[in-house]
């Protein structure tokens, strides 16, 4: 009987906790069910749920069998166990069990008492009843509990195949799967979960709702959690209303405005969940650095010369430009748009990949149009062919991202093929699907590409350029606005032509020297200076006047032209003019600058010794005026009267015998420069006249030296030097005009500066007129010289007739 009671215990024991150990079982399954139903938790606390599971049935089963099985059940126990649920025994079996148990002793117990007590534990037992020494409510309820738990999960399993089988997958092997929903929402540009925004950039966040989900959301709420912010919520806006059988989806959307710091969100519509997204805040692709190379056409034999590069910049014609870049931060792709179409700068490999998403959505595009689509070997081939030299690249650089792509790529070529074998069924959206597949695997690839610096050459420019530079960088982030540049093309210029004809008037002799004087530049270098000019019934004629022998840019001229050899007569008109030509070779050839042009009178040596004197006339008139006019400064400076002097001004006020005084101190002044001016004039038209008499070779020496020492000399000394003295006096005077210590003497010392001026200058003049008296002595002269030729002329003239006659007779 103990051993039977020892096995219906272990039996117990065994039966009831593995019915606890189920329905602790079947418990977490439900548990598990409802808490990924309700919060589609993430792989990791799915596997720590799974993990606490696991832990709690190992304690259970430990607790409620590997403890108590290992406990040893001895026969005394068991028998104190039955008499404890039948006390009829009193304490016989238990006496019985014990000392049967040990060997006979004689001291310890007398065998017939034993014997007796062995009969009175025998009567009961076929009383005894097993199954009521145990307990059974705890094992019925274990093994109802496990019953019912089990029953539930078994109905639901046969019930919902497709839930459990999801639920195993998701909870027992810890897929990614998500639990069906009526509502089917998405989001857009969050490849990984991550979208990236430009610092301080505005965010729009797009959600859509599949059309044909069996339900479509009124709104969708977004919750977000700003980094060091608490957590947010609002509802997105909802874009028109999507009409079943014409939209696919509906779309909602939220703008962040202005984002500077990483923001967690999350998203619910309906019955659907996205969770786990992130904006992180990167920095905005920009340039900083941008230059220009510019490289000059061969004839302006420059150097190329880089410089920076900011709004307008002016670039010489036929001049190469290339732009030298660098970013802040690696880039993909850089954009160029000249205004006649767009370049991209960008490695040749990623262009080919660009090519292959912009093929594939071409093929949708016609998918949904109806048309059949082409084969797809061609691009899958292509994709082939560009995926091979990307994995040599990651080779190179260690990281899971770039393989994954790189495989990801290799089976959407994959299943290309097996598209175009027809081994699957091929849609606009699979075709679609594929195209946002590429794109979105090809993203990482860029980070094996990118650059920081960039070149882009332009060809020889013959017109403005106004080019937009866009960039890409490898977080997917563009310039928010293109950087703009005008190239603006500055034209090689005409020479710019500075010569006068120095010493010349308006009229010469047929015997003159004509002298040019004065600056040529040229922008980029000079070829060569001439003389044009043409004379009255003749055809133009070209002459060079200077010869350039390098591409200098900058020329001083100093040259004549002799017109003797052009056998000019008088009453003949002569145009002339000094032109000169660049070196340049672009379009119509090399740019000719042309300077003033010179309408000369051809005149003869009588008239232009009339013209000369008749301005001699004219500026001794001139000159006489100017006599007159400091004449009056000095009657001003004498009538200047100072406290204590002079009856009349005692009567005025003080302060307007001040002002009085100082105003006829600074007209005193004015004027005196005026005439320092107006000398230095008349000196100038002076030496004007003896460089037209020498150039027009009609000059006698000692007229020259006549003009040049005695009248040219000491008027220039006038101007530059005794009327400076007397500006200085009267500025000495200005100041102490109220001092009536210091004024008197000033005012004497001027009008004694005053006096000298006024005899050098009646000096000048009267050498002005003995050079008149001179001119009409030569005139007279040349009149005697001119009547005694004629007187001459005709004698022979008579004496050639008295000849004539008398050989006839």
């Amino acid at each position: 009987m103990l051993r039977a009671l020892r096995g219906r215990i272990r039996c117990f024991v065994w039966v009831r906790g593995l019915a606890v150990a189920l329905a602790l079982a079947g418990a977490c399954f439900w548990l598990s069910l409802a808490v990924d139903w309700f919060f589609e938790p993430s792989v990791s606390v799915r596997r720590m749920l799974l993990a606490s599971a696991a832990i709690g049935l190992a304690l259970t089963l430990y607790r409620t069998i590997g403890r108590r099985a290992l406990v040893p059940l001895s026969d005394a126990r068991m028998a104190l166990l039955i008499e404890r649920r039948f006390p009829r025994f009193g304490d016989s079996l238990v006496t019985a069990v014990e000392l049967t148990a040990r060997p006979p002793d004689e001291n310890d117990c007398h065998p017939a008492l034993l014997e007796a007590t062995c009969r009175a534990a025998a009567e009961p037992l076929g009383q005894v009843r097993l199954g009521k020494v145990l307990d059974g409510r705890s094992l019925r309820r274990a093994i109802a509990a496990a019953a019912a738990v089990w029953l539930a999960t078994v109905a639901f399993a046969a019930l919902a195949p497709a839930a459990f089988a999801i639920w195993q997958r998701r909870c027992l092997l810890l897929g990614e799967e998500l639990w069906p929903r009526k509502t089917a929402l998405s989001v857009e540009g969050f490849p990984g979960g991550v979208a990236k925004v430009a610092r301080g950039a505005d965010f729009t966040l797009v959600a859509k709702a599949d059309m044909l989900a069996e339900q479509v959301p009124a709104s969708v709420r977004v919750f977000y959690r700003p980094e060091g912010s608490g957590r947010l919520q609002t509802t997105m806006i909802r874009q028109g209303r999507a009409i079943a059988g014409r939209d696919r989806y509906q779309q909602y959307t939220h703008t962040f405005r202005g984002v500077i710091q990483p923001i967690g969100i999350e998203l619910n519509g309906g019955d659907a969940w996205i969770d786990a997204l992130r904006i992180e805040v990167v920095d905005t692709p920009i340039l900083v650095r941008l230059e220009i190379e510019c490289r000059y056409p061969a004839y302006m034999a420059r150097p190329p010369r880089v410089f920076p590069a900011a709004g307008t910049v002016p670039i010489p014609q036929g001049a190469e430009v290339r732009l030298l870049a660098e970013s802040n931060k690696p880039l993909v792709r850089a954009q160029i748009d000249g205004g006649d179409g767009a370049e991209t700068i960008a490695d040749a490999r990623l262009k080919e990949l660009a090519e292959i998403v912009a093929a594939q959505r071409k093929l949708a595009a016609s998918a949904e149009d109806g048309d059949q689509p082409p084969r797809q070997a061609e691009l899958a081939e292509r994709l082939a062919r560009c995926v091979d030299p990307f994995r040599r690249l990651a080779a190179e650089r260690p990281g899971d991202l770039y393989s994954q792509a790189l495989d990801a790529l290799a089976e959407i070529g994959a299943e290309m093929r097996r598209l175009d074998e027809g081994r699957e069924r091929r849609s606009s959206e699979r075709l679609r699907g594929l195209a946002d597949r590429l794109e979105r695997a090809a993203e990482p690839i860029g980070r094996l590409v990118s650059f920081t610096r960039f070149r882009y050459r332009l060809q020889p420019l013959s017109e403005d350029r106004r080019l937009a530079i866009g960039l890409l960088d490898v977080d997917g982030i563009r310039s928010p606005e293109p950087i703009r540049l005008h190239l603006s093309v500055v034209g090689d210029e005409p020479p710019q032509v500075a010569v006068r004809l120095q010493g010349i008037g308006s009229a010469i002799t047929p015997q003159a020297r004509l002298p040019f004087q004065g600056r040529i530049s040229d922008d980029y270098g000079l070829d060569r200076v001439w003389l044009e000019y043409v004379v009255e019934g003749r055809a133009a004629q070209q002459e060079t006047l200077l010869k350039v022998e390098a591409a200098v840019t900058e020329q001083s001229v100093d040259g004549a032209l002799d017109v003797r050899p052009l056998g000019l007569e008088p009453d003949q008109k002569m145009l002339i003019t000094v032109k000169a030509g660049d070196r340049c070779d672009l379009g119509e050839g090399p740019n000719a600058g042309t300077g003033d042009r010179w309408m000369l009178d051809v005149v003869s040596p009588a008239q232009l010794r009339a013209m000369l004197e008749a301005r001699e006339i004219v500026l001794r008139q001139r000159f006489e005026t100017i006599i007159e006019d400091v004449a009056q400064i000095r009657d001003t400076l004498a009538l200047l009267m100072f406290d204590g002097a002079g009856k009349a001004e005692t009567d005025s006020p003080p302060e307007r015998r001040q002002t009085v005084r100082l105003l006829r101190i600074q007209r005193a002044r004015g004027n005196g420069q005026k005439d320092a001016h107006e000398t230095l004039g008349v000196a100038e038209a002076f030496a004007d006249i003896r460089h037209e008499l020498v150039n027009n070779r009609i000059y006698t020496e000692e007229l020259r030296i006549r003009i040049e020492q005695d009248i040219v000399a000491p008027l220039e000394d006038l101007g530059n030097t005794q009327f400076l003295e007397l500006d200085r006096r009267l500025a000495l005077l200005e100041k102490a005009a109220n001092n009536s210590d210091e004024a008197p003497a000033l005012r004497d010392s001027a009008v004694q500066q005053v006096d000298l001026i006024l005899r050098s200058m009646r000096g000048v003049l009267a050498r002005i007129a003995e050079l008149e008296d001179f001119n009409e002595a030569v005139e007279l002269l040349r009149s005697i010289i001119g009547e005694q030729e004629d007187l001459r002329r005709q004698t022979l003239e008579r004496r050639k007739g008295r000849l004539r006659q008398l050989l006839e007779k």
